[in-house]
């Protein structure tokens, strides 16, 4: 074998490996779309309402949001922790005021991990949450 040869054998071949890796790849690329396709109807189909907007939606953090907004001030509504009362676990949401530097409190709500759509207020001084229903 000469080295015309040789080399006319190694440009095949690499020509060959090309075609493959590229036939590999539009195939990967085809099924991962059609799996996204499938996630993103699931998705779709369990989307639930944040709990911050329900919260954002209540009368008096809407009337709050009012007060904030002529003042040039942000409203913010935050997580940042765990209650367990009477072994219930709560998830405690903060609302208040984002000044750029604080973050403000003014209000305290709490919801159950198990439940996600029911709004409890939660009394920082005697650690126990109130149903926001029964307290209109």
């Amino acid at each position: 074998m000469n080295y015309n040869n040789w080399f006319e054998a190694q440009r095949i071949a690499t020509r060959v490996c090309m075609v493959t890796l590229i036939f590999i790849s539009v195939g990967c690329s085809e099924q991962h779309r059609e799996s996204s396709k499938v996630k993103t109807q699931q998705q779709i189909t369990t989307y639930e309402i944040p709990f911050s907007d329900i919260i954002a939606n209540l009368p008096q953090i809407e009337s709050y949001k009012k007060l904030l907004f002529q003042s040039n001030r942000n409203l913010k509504i935050w997580s940042c922790d765990t209650l367990l009362i009477d072994s219930i676990k709560y998830n405690h949401y903060h609302v208040g005021e984002d000044n750029g530097t604080n973050l403000l409190t003014a209000f305290h709500f709490a919801k159950r991990t198990d439940n996600n759509n029911k709004v409890f207020i939660y009394d920082v001084v005697s650690d126990n949450v109130i149903d926001y229903k029964n307290n209109d």
